[in-house]
C-alpha cells in the first residue's frame, strides 16, 4: 500500500509505502519538501510526484525503488509532471503540464516512461492536452485527451 502522510506542525506531506505492518517514509526529490505516492508495482517500485507547497504542490514526477527517489523529469516545453501508474515490466504512465497563468490555461501531455527514456504520447485529433493515468503488463496506456477553455 501507498499513500502520503503530513506533519501537523509544518503540514509537509510525504509519501509511504505500508509493507508487513510498518510504515516507510519514501522522502522527496532533492530541493522539494513534500510527496505524493500515486502507484506500486508488483516489485514494490512506487511512482508518484514531488514538488513544494509554496509553488501549490507543483513538481517532478519519481520513481522510488529500493531506497531511491529518482526524478523522472518532464517532456521538454513543460515544466511540471506526475506519475500515476506503474506497470510490473517499470513502465510508467503520466503527464508533463504547465501551471495555468493569467494569459492561458494549463496545457498537458501525456508521457510513457520506459528505461529512462520519457515518450510523449501525443493527442486526439484537434485536442490540445492529454494524460495519462494508467497502464497494464502489456504497455498500453489508458487517459483523456482534450481542450481546457
Amino acid at each position: 500500500m501507498v499513500g502520503g502522510t503530513v506533519d501537523a506542525n509544518n503540514s509537509q506531506y510525504h509519501a509511504f509505502l505500508w509493507d508487513h505492518g510498518t510504515m516507510s517514509d519514501l522522502g522527496t526529490l532533492r530541493g522539494y519538501n513534500l510527496s505524493q505516492a500515486q502507484a506500486i508495482n508488483d516489485a514494490g517500485q512506487v511512482v508518484g510526484f514531488s514538488g513544494d507547497p509554496s509553488m501549490g504542490g507543483l513538481g517532478h514526477a519519481f520513481l522510488w525503488d529500493n531506497g531511491t527517489m529518482s526524478d523522472l523529469g518532464t517532456l521538454p516545453g513543460y515544466n511540471y509532471s506526475i506519475a500515476l501508474g506503474i506497470n510490473d515490466a517499470g513502465q510508467v504512465a503520466g503527464y508533463s503540464f504547465t501551471a495555468p497563468t493569467q494569459s492561458g490555461p494549463m496545457t498537458s501531455r501525456a508521457f510513457l516512461w520506459d528505461n529512462g527514456n520519457m515518450s510523449d504520447l501525443g493527442t486526439l485529433p484537434q485536442a490540445n492536452d492529454s494524460e495519462a493515468f494508467g497502464l497494464n503488463d502489456f504497455g498500453a496506456v489508458v487517459g483523456d485527451s482534450g481542450n481546457d477553455s
